[in-house]
Formats: C-alpha cells, structure tokens, sequence
C-alpha cells in the first residue's frame, strides 16, 4: 500500500497551483493518475 496523508506544496509561479493537505492511498491491484491541462479554467 502507497499511502500519503498532509502533502503540501507551494507552486514556484504566481498563477499556479498550490496543494494543501492532500492525502490518497493505493491499495493492490489498484491504480492512481493525475493528469491536467496547462492553460484550461
């Protein structure tokens, strides 16, 4: 098992985004993606 708890970054550019406190966990047989688009919103 992957687990993450409290995970915080600031982003180095003015417009980006900044997590605060994100927190997952991947079991077996499990997968996780992430994925965006630069520009979108």
């Amino acid at each position: 098992m992957l687990k993450v708890a409290s995970l915080s970054a600031a982003s180095p550019r003015p417009f980006g985004t900044t997590l605060r406190e994100v927190r997952f966990e991947v079991r077996a047989g499990e997968g996780l993606g992430n994925g965006g688009v630069e520009g979108n919103g």
